[in-house]
């Protein structure tokens, strides 16, 4: 087998529509390169600033529930988009999108990241941002963007 220039696929996803089909091609690449697949969800949450010592110590146990569950429900979700064989892991993250994204790749050796865009334009990307644009900017890996399909 021809060596492959990456080590890994890291694929962030947010459940939509898109990242389905960034899924897809990102479990293509990482089942086609022999490389494992590694599927992130982030999501930000902090305790309010006025919440106690005890009121955050038994957030952080009800979470750990939740955390459990939610990485039950990623790999759910992303089963039917995943060809059979692919070695796959999954992880949820308490942190911004980017951040997490960056930080997984960081601990993820000769990653390339393919990750699927919302294709906004005009004011709605600029009131909402883009993961994805941030990402292409601030990875220091290769990025791999799937636009939307076509309606």
């Amino acid at each position: 087998m021809p060596s492959v220039p990456y080590r890994a696929i890291l694929c962030p996803v947010d459940f939509s529509t898109g990242a389905a089909g960034s899924l897809q091609i990102g479990a293509e690449l990482a089942l086609a390169g022999g490389v494992p697949l590694k599927v992130i969800y982030a999501t930000h949450f902090e305790a309010p600033p006025f919440f106690n010592e005890s009121a955050q110590m038994e957030l952080a146990k009800s979470l750990v529930g939740a955390r459990l569950a939610a990485q039950d429900a990623l790999a759910s979700w992303c089963a039917p988009h995943l060809p059979a064989g692919v070695d796959v892991s999954y992880e949820i993250l308490e942190r911004p999108p980017v951040d997490a994204i960056r930080y997984v790749a960081e601990s993820l050796p000769g990653c390339w990241i393919v990750m699927g865009t919302h294709g906004r334009t005009g004011l709605k990307r600029l009131l909402l941002g883009s993961v994805t644009e941030r990402t292409l900017r601030e990875a220091g890996v290769p990025v791999l963007t799937i636009p939307p399909a076509p309606k």
